[in-house]
Parts: structure tokens; sequence; C-alpha cells
């Protein structure tokens, strides 16, 4: 399998260029290579520095959110959920690649399940909501 061109990828990083804003968790190194690559790079995605972390991750979600055409979560926590809730407010399908099987939790304040799927050929969960999972009760 070969991966997609740097010039197909976006990444939203809630640090600047600099690496001014990140924290312990930060892939500052990998968000810079994948710039030097040809990659879009969206700094500073949820504000500066200036603003505290929680709410700068939080705004980069959402910046997140409205510039996919899906959301691909990899063994999503709670932040990742709650992104996956505004995806799936927003209508962007969501799917997420998890060694431990199904994702344990729901989508926050989304009825639905987590169903097998396939994403790009490859096997996963996506998000399918209560009205679409139900049989007969689909808008035609």
């Amino acid at each position: 399998m070969s991966a997609a061109p740097a010039g197909r990828l976006a990444v939203f990083a809630a640090f600047s260029a600099a690496g001014a804003g990140a924290c312990s968790l930060s892939a500052v190194a990998a968000v810079q290579s994948a710039a030097r690559c040809g990659a879009s790079v969206c700094w500073q995605a949820g504000g500066p520095p200036a603003v505290p972390l929680a709410a700068r991750l939080a705004r980069r979600s959402a910046a997140v959110v409205r510039g996919a055409s899906a959301l691909v979560l990899f063994a999503p926590g709670a932040g990742s959920l709650a992104s996956a809730a505004l995806a799936v407010a927003a209508g962007v399908p969501v799917f997420v690649f998890s060694s431990a099987g199904a994702p344990l939790a729901g989508v926050p304040g989304q009825a639905g399940a987590w169903v097998p799927g396939s994403f790009v050929g490859l096997s996963c969960w996506a998000w399918v909501g209560a009205q679409a999972a139900l049989p007969g009760f689909g808008c035609a």
C-alpha cells in the first residue's frame, strides 16, 4: 500500500510552525516534516499560544471538521469522539480504525452505532446515525 502524495494531505496544527504552543503530546517534528514535503498545514488552527491549550484543541477540532469531507480517527479518545459529534452533526462521515475492535464509546449526543465499514478499501468502523440504521425509515 502506498501513501497519498503529501500535497493531498491537510494538517491542522494547534501550534506554530516553530512549535510555539505545542504540548508534550504534539507531533511538532512530524508536522514540520509533512510541511517540508508539501502538505498543506494550517498552523495555530485553534488560535495563538495565548489561548489556553484545551480551548485551542477544541477550536482546532472544529476547524478540522469544517474542512473535512470525512473524519478518520485512530483509537479515538474523548476529544476525538467530541470531534466525531461535530462531524456527525454536520453530515460528515466518520470512520474509526481501532485495533481493539469496535470503539467502546458512541458519539456523544448522537444516536446511532458503529458498524463494520470500509475506508479507501481498508476495514474499519463507520458511524451510522439512528435514522439511517432503521430499516424502512430512511428517505428514498
